[in-house]
């Protein structure tokens, strides 16, 4: 829906997965008048958290940022043509925005799950950019003590992520996966089955 508000040019280069900053406060808000058809907005915030494109929340201290925008003339409209790549979010909408999701490795022996916390943006392609995460690997502080089951190059096919009346979901995964022996396909399934926090799931690869 944002994108609608964008001027063309940067509706196919904006990227809002980049990064959500958490807000406090109220923003102050400057415009300049560039042109007769420019608007330079510049909008100043006092951050205190953020999540990054990979869905790793972090507190940080409060910092004031100002984030630069403009606003040009389109067919008579008024869009945003220039915009900083994330999203801005007071801590409220945050919280209704964004759900709290557990990605699950294993530990070395292969007994245990252990989670590797992130956060998501509540959207019907959630469950997908789930296990596209699970399927990168751990956040680096995790690399060392954590395993997975998912081969490196292991990426979703193109069936993607199904989620079936019942709880079960199937995965596709693509050729990478395809060799990998039964104790990984195992643990893969064990993993996701966790992360996904359904009771079973079904694997094709190819």
């Amino acid at each position: 829906m944002a994108k609608e508000f964008l001027a063309p040019s940067l509706a196919t280069s904006w990227k809002p997965d980049a990064r959500a900053l958490i807000r406090v406060g109220t923003p102050g808000i400057t415009e300049t008048l560039a042109t007769p058809t420019t608007v330079r907005v510049d909008y100043t915030i006092a951050t205190v958290a953020q999540v990054d494109d990979r869905g790793r929340y972090a507190e940080t201290p409060r910092t004031e940022r100002t984030l630069a925008f403009a606003f040009s003339l389109h067919d008579g409209e008024w869009r945003i043509s220039e915009a900083p790549d994330g999203i801005v979010l007071s801590a409220a909408a945050f919280d209704l925005s964004f759900q709290p999701t557990a990605l699950y490795f294993l530990d070395p022996n292969g007994r245990f799950l252990v989670p590797d916390p992130r956060w998501f943006a509540r959207r019907s392609t959630t469950p997908v950019t789930i296990v596209e995460e699970l399927l990168r690997g751990p956040t680096e502080w995790l690399q060392r003590v954590v395993v997975t089951g998912s081969p490196a190059g292991t990426t979703l096919g193109d069936q993607s992520v199904d989620v079936r009346t019942g709880g079960t979901v199937r995965v596709d995964l693509n050729a990478a996966a395809a060799a990998t022996s039964p104790e990984a396909r195992a643990a893969m399934r064990v993993q996701l089955a966790a992360t996904l926090g359904v009771p079973s799931v079904e694997l094709s690869a190819a």
